[in-house]
């Protein structure tokens, strides 16, 4: 998973919650985004918004989106963000 990626280029820099998948503690692409989602503004926040590369439910092609649209991916149907 790229998730696990930035976990173990990151992870003693960043503070990701682990969630457990199929009996494994992981770092999810969704964990992330609610992680930027809520210290999004605070003074302790560890992540910042870049770039959203949007595939839109029903879509076949990615688009250029905004941060909103970075922020609401996050509460698509779990099949989705799979």
């Amino acid at each position: 998973m790229c998730s696990e990626l930035l976990y173990y280029s990151f992870g003693d820099l960043l503070e990701f919650k682990l969630e457990s998948v199929l009996g494994k503690n992981v770092v999810t692409p969704v964990g992330i985004m609610n992680k930027y989602v809520n210290e999004r503004g605070t003074a302790g926040a560890q992540l910042d918004f870049v770039l959203f590369l949007d595939t839109p439910p029903g879509k076949d092609h990615a688009r250029r989106a905004d941060e909103k649209d970075c922020r609401e991916s996050a509460t698509r149907p779990k099949i989705f963000n799979e």
